[in-house]
C-alpha cells in the first residue's frame, strides 16, 4: 500500500503548497514582473489537474487502493516514479515558501490515507487562514527560475500521469479540469494567455479560456456569407441542411440555422440584436474539441435586416449524414413505436450532454434555449439506436437575447416557434427574471428526463392535460412530484441527477459562487451520470 499512501501524500501536499503560493503570488500581487503572475496561475491549473485525477480515482473506489493497487505492475511503478518526483519538486518549492517566511507546511500535512468522509485535500480557504503576509516578498531571479522549473516539472509529471491513465480512466478528468480552474481566471490577458500557452493551446481547457475571452470581451466579427452562396433545401424553414460553395468554387453540405427579429422593435434594440447575434457568431466559429458537442459556425448568412443564419460546418463522422435528425423526432418516432433505445446507450448519452453544459459554462457561456429538438443527429434514422452515435450527435439553437448580465438590457427575442411549438416545457418559472445557469441547468434535467423515459414531454405525463397547456411553474411541481417514476425506469442514481436539475440539490441550491456551482454540478450531474451502467 506504499504507492497509495505516498500518492494521496503527494497529491494533498501538492494542494497545500499550491494555496499558500496562490495566496502570496495572486491575492498579495508579490511577484514583480507579468511572468511570475502567470507562472502562478499555471502552478494553480496543475494543482487542479492532479485533483482532477485523484477525484476519478476516488470514483473508482472511495478508498483509492484497491484501483491504483489493480494497474497492471509497470504502469504503477511508473506513477509511482512520477508522483516521488512530484513530491520531491514540491519540497524544493516549499524551500522557496519557508526562504520568504512562508511557515513550514511539511509538518501540518497528512501523509496517510484519510477515512472515505474526510477530504483528502484541505479547502483553498483553510489553508489559507495558516498564512498572515507580515512582508512582501523579495521575487529574485535566482528563486523566480526555481519556481519555473518546478512548475514545468509538475506539468511534465501530471501529463506523464494522465497519459498513463487514459485509458483506464474516464474522460471525465479533461472535462472536471476548467470547471474547477476557470473560475478563478477572470482577466482578459490571463485567458489569453492561457489559450496560447503550449501545454493547455490545444486542451479541452485552453478551448474553454478561448470561449471565455471572447464572452468577456464581448467579441464580434465572423465571416460574412452571400445568400447567393447557399442553395437551401428549404428557404422557409427555421433550419436547413443547404450547399455552400465558397471562394474557391468548392461545394460542401452545411446546415443554416435562421434568427429572425421583429423590424417593430425600437431601432436601438434592433441594433442591440444584431451586436448579439454577431457575438454568438463568433463563439460557435471557434473551433471545439469533439467533446463539446457543437458544430463550427463558419459564418454568418444575412438574408434579410432581421434575418441571419448561422452556416455551420456539418460534423464529419462514420455514421455522418447531410440531413440531421432531432432527439425530439427521435423520440416522437419511439412514442409511437413503443420501442426504446437500449438503456445503456441513454446513460451515455446524458452523460454527453451533461458533460456539454460542463464545459459551456465553464467558457461563461450559456445555451439559454435548450430542448431535445436542439440535439441533432448527423445520421440516418436507421443509425440513431443501437448504439447511438454519439460521434455524429450536436447541439445547436443557441439563443443570442437575455446575456444574463447585470448591465445589460434583457430583450426578448421573437423568433419563429414553429420550430417547438411546446418550448416552455423547457424553460424555467423565473427566466423572465434574468437568465442564469441554474435556468440552463433546469432545461438539461427535462431533457434528462425525456431520455429516460424515451419519449417527449409535449405529451400528457400525468392525467388529461398535456404538459404543454400549463404553465412553466406548473410543469415544473409535475415533474418533480413525478421522479418517483424515473426509479423504476433508470435506477435511483439516475433519478438523482435529473431530480439535482430540476430543483437543485443542497450543494446547487447553497452555491453562491460560480465556482461552487459548477463544482456542484459536475460532482452531482455530470460525475453521477457516468456511474450509470446498463
Amino acid at each position: 500500500m506504499e504507492p497509495v499512501g505516498l500518492a494521496l501524500g503527494g497529491i494533498s501536499l501538492l494542494a497545500a503548497l499550491s494555496a499558500a503560493i496562490d495566496s502570496f503570488l495572486l491575492l498579495e500581487e508579490l511577484t514583480t514582473s507579468q511572468d511570475g503572475h502567470y507562472l502562478a496561475i499555471q502552478y494553480s491549473i496543475e494543482k487542479h489537474r492532479l485533483e482532477c485525477w485523484r477525484q476519478e480515482v476516488i470514483r473508482r473506489d472511495p478508498n483509492g487502493g484497491d484501483f491504483l493497487e489493480s494497474l497492471p505492475h509497470q504502469v504503477k511503478g511508473i506513477i509511482q516514479a512520477c508522483l516521488t518526483e512530484m513530491l520531491a519538486t514540491l519540497r524544493e518549492i516549499n524551500q522557496i515558501a519557508i526562504k520568504h517566511d512562508v511557515p513550514a507546511l511539511l509538518d501540518t500535512i497528512s501523509y496517510g490515507v484519510p477515512s472515505k468522509q474526510k477530504s483528502l485535500v484541505a479547502s483553498d480557504a483553510e489553508i489559507r487562514s495558516f498564512f498572515k503576509p507580515r512582508r512582501k516578498l523579495a521575487w529574485v531571479i535566482r528563486d523566480k527560475e526555481r519556481f519555473k522549473n518546478g512548475v514545468e516539472k509538475l506539468e511534465k509529471l501530471n501529463s506523464n500521469i494522465y497519459e498513463l491513465s487514459r485509458s483506464i480512466l474516464s474522460s471525465n478528468t479533461a472535462i472536471a479540469l476548467p470547471s474547477v480552474a476557470l473560475p478563478h481566471i477572470n482577466e482578459k490577458d490571463d485567458l489569453d494567455w492561457l489559450r496560447n500557452e503550449p501545454s493547455t493551446k490545444d486542451s479541452v481547457l485552453g478551448a474553454c479560456a478561448h470561449l471565455k475571452l471572447l464572452e468577456l470581451s464581448r467579441a464580434e466579427g465572423v465571416r460574412s456569407i452571400s445568400i447567393d452562396s447557399l442553395e437551401l433545401d428549404d428557404p422557409e424553414a427555421n433550419r436547413s441542411v443547404a450547399f455552400f460553395v465558397d471562394e474557391s468554387n468548392i461545394s460542401r453540405r452545411v446546415l443554416v440555422e435562421w434568427k429572425t427579429f421583429s423590424l417593430d422593435l425600437p431601432v436601438e434594440d434592433q441594433d442591440i440584436i444584431r451586436s448579439r447575434i454577431q457575438h454568438l457568431a463568433s463563439l460557435l466559429s471557434v473551433t471545439k474539441p469533439t467533446v463539446f458537442r457543437v458544430p463550427t459556425c463558419i459564418g454568418l448568412c444575412t438574408a434579410s435586416s432581421s434575418r441571419y443564419g448561422y452556416v455551420y460546418e456539418i460534423p464529419r463522422s462514420p455514421s455522418a449524414s447531410s440531413h440531421p435528425v432531432s432527439l425530439a423526432q427521435v423520440l416522437t418516432r419511439a412514442k409511437s413505436s413503443g420501442e426504446k433505445a437500449p438503456l445503456g446507450d441513454r446513460f451515455r448519452l446524458a452523460h454527453a450532454l451533461a458533460a456539454t453544459f460542463s464545459l459551456l459554462h465553464a467558457s461563461g457561456w450559456l445555451h439559454k434555449s435548450f430542448r431535445s429538438s436542439n440535439v441533432l443527429f448527423f445520421c440516418d434514422w436507421n443509425q440513431i439506436s443501437d448504439p447511438i452515435p454519439l460521434d455524429a450527435m450536436s447541439i445547436v439553437g443557441f439563443e443570442y437575447s437575455r446575456p444574463g448580465r447585470p448591465a445589460e438590457r434583457s430583450i426578448e427575442s421573437t423568433l419563429d416557434s414553429n420550430l417547438d411549438t411546446d418550448a416552455k416545457i423547457y424553460r424555467h418559472p423565473d427566466v423572465d427574471r434574468g437568465f442564469r445557469e441554474q435556468h440552463d441547468i433546469y432545461s438539461l434535467g427535462v431533457v434528462l428526463y425525456e431520455i429516460a423515459l424515451w419519449r417527449p414531454l409535449y405529451t400528457k405525463l400525468t392525467g388529461d392535460e398535456s404538459l404543454s397547456l400549463m404553465a412553466p411553474i406548473e410543469i415544473r411541481h409535475i415533474l418533480v412530484d413525478s421522479l418517483h417514476l424515473l426509479g423504476g425506469e433508470v435506477g435511483c442514481v439516475y433519478r438523482d441527477a435529473v431530480a439535482t436539475c430540476l430543483s437543485g440539490s443542497n450543494s446547487l441550491l447553497m452555491a453562491s459562487t460560480e465556482s461552487d456551482l459548477q463544482d456542484s454540478f459536475f460532482s452531482d450531474v455530470v460525475r453521477n451520470l457516468e456511474k450509470c451502467s446498463a
